[in-house]
């Protein structure tokens, strides 16, 4: 069953234009910021402290200061940094946090303006809040920690319920569908990633442009998959990477090589759901961090270098129920060899045009979503196939299935989120899985002897428009609103229309699409 979100008090009218301080009109994206932010002037003073039975967690030894992250609803990793002095006062244990205006999960990629929907309240205070079971994991070489933090209501909002996550937290959401598949279908998921990234390196100095930027000469030679001559340079760069990783205590299987010059790839081992988009956060800021020390710029944006291949965070997924794998191989039966994992499986294939609004919704994300490039552009599942959006993966002792077609412009948490609640749709409604479709040829074009298999699926969505129509559709809304809460949805879709018309505008301008993929460089690092 969906959980039932906080309630959200009603914001007094917005004020009526201002004029700037000169006696200047106010621009119209300036005045609906301060319109926004004047709802938040009732907000704690900066350093506020949740009551709570729990203490929070102990800090790391020679933490000095602790990075309280969040991202955003287009999937910018985000962080206010506490002292550690801070972190827990003398007396009865109590929560941390800061206060955080609740429009700052509504800013637009590329101007940090924001795109909060009309029909929503207007967005209030919030304090943004250690997460529930977060680990406060340390910064290798440096004197922070970091901890992943929901988004909760202020002591003024929170009618006897101090804490309660808002309705736009992401995290929380994701928090809420493992909560659902467990009451409703009474399963569990373990979750992992491929973390992808390119190492960049300044043309000139810090000072310079994002256009000026060119691929790192950590990977020079052919920009091969998996080529092992590309570790040789970055070797420094990739073991302090694997080290910051094991002093986090995250679970590292195997970095390699990726297709495009300075790319590279980290595979993380698989976790609750939660704690597994923890790991995500953490180890991006771990690869930031140490790209930084060694003098390099580091982005995860989808399409970094028009005409190379892009940049995906492709998620895997088992599902369990009581300890055993569903999603366990059968003999003589492609895929699950269990219902549940078969009908889980089909609740997402039959809503992966939707979802892509949530998981890979960017302007950028269509550029690296094409047939040939291992990032799955046809609505279609198979074994084994890096063609497929929704690749089943028979491992032994490791079954699971692969979503393709996510990136680092989602905000994990709820991609997550909205990936279980189409799997759980498909289980309650017993959603018949189909043979796996015939293989693409190398280039991602249908082949034209398909073996007695059924082709291919249609084309994805190919333009954030389609993908957003796809995202209302009934059988999509369905399974998402039983589980996410609405204004969250909502808040992901008009960011999401925003930045589409903002990345039009730079990609008309004079640096063209090398202006708009250099931008999407700067913001997603």
């Amino acid at each position: 069953m969906q959980p039932t979100p906080p309630a959200v008090a009603a914001p007094a009218p917005p004020a009526p234009p201002s004029e700037g301080t000169d006696g200047s009109k106010d621009t119209p994206h300036r005045t609906r910021f301060i319109r926004l932010l004047n709802c938040c002037k009732d907000t704690p003073p900066p350093l506020a402290r949740l009551e709570t039975d729990e203490c929070p967690p102990e800090l790391p030894p020679g933490t000095r200061f602790i990075r309280l992250l969040w991202t955003d609803v287009a999937g910018l990793r985000r962080a206010r940094v506490v002292p550690a002095s801070n972190w827990v006062p003398a007396g009865p244990p109590r929560w941390p946090g800061v206060a955080l205006a609740e429009v700052c999960l509504a800013l637009q990629t590329l101007s940090d303006a924001p795109a909060w929907p009309a029909d929503l309240p207007r967005p209030g205070a919030a304090i943004l809040s250690p997460g529930t079971g977060a680990r406060v994991v340390p910064l290798l070489g440096t004197c922070h920690a970091m901890v992943a933090c929901d988004i909760v209501e202020p002591k003024e909002r929170c009618d006897g319920r101090r804490g309660q996550p808002l309705a736009t937290c992401p995290r929380s959401a994701l928090t809420w569908a493992v909560r659902a598949l467990a009451a409703d279908a009474d399963l569990d998921a373990r979750v992992g990633f491929e973390v992808e990234f390119r190492l960049l390196v300044r043309g000139g100095g810090g000072g310079d442009p994002p256009s000026s930027r060119q691929a790192a000469p950590a990977a020079t030679g052919p920009a091969a998959y998996a080529l092992a001559s590309t570790l040789d340079a970055a070797t420094p760069i990739l073991d302090a990477i694997a080290a910051g990783l094991e002093f986090a205590g995250i679970d590292l299987l195997q970095y390699h090589g990726e297709s495009g010059t300075g790319a590279f790839e980290v595979v993380t081992g698989p976790a609750r759901p939660v704690a597994a988009v923890d790991n995500l956060l953490y180890t991006r800021q771990i690869i930031a961090t140490v790209a930084a020390g060694a003098g390099y710029d580091v982005t995860f944006a989808p399409k970094p270098v028009a005409g190379e291949a892009g940049l995906g965070a492709h998620v895997h997924i088992s599902v369990w129920r009581r300890g055993v794998c569903l999603t366990t191989p059968n003999d003589g039966q492609a895929g699950p060899g269990d219902n549940v994992g078969r009908w889980f499986l089909s609740g997402i294939l039959n809503r992966m045009d939707g979802l892509l609004a949530i998981t890979a919704g960017s302007p950028a994300s269509f550029e690296r979503m094409q047939p040939g490039a291992w990032a799955g552009a046809h609505q279609r599942w198979a074994p084994e196939d890096k063609e497929a959006p929704l690749r089943y993966i028979p491992q032994t002792g490791a079954p699971r299935f692969e979503v393709k077609c996510l990136d680092a412009t989602a905000n994990p948490y709820l991609a997550v989120a909205a990936i279980l609640a189409a799997g759980l749709r498909g289980v309650t409604a017993g959603e018949a899985l189909g043979p796996p479709a015939a293989p693409l040829e190398a280039g991602g074009e249908v082949r034209d002897d398909l073996d007695g298999r059924p082709p291919p699926g249609a084309r994805l969505p190919q333009t954030v428009e389609a993908a957003l129509t796809a995202f209302r559709r009934t059988e999509v809304a369905e399974a998402l609103n039983h589980v996410i809460p609405a204004p969250l949805l909502e808040l992901t879709a008009a960011v999401r229309r925003a930045d589409a018309a903002a990345a039009a505008q730079v990609a008309a301008g004079p640096g063209g699409p090398n202006a708009l993929g250099a931008a999407f460089n700067r913001v997603y690092s």
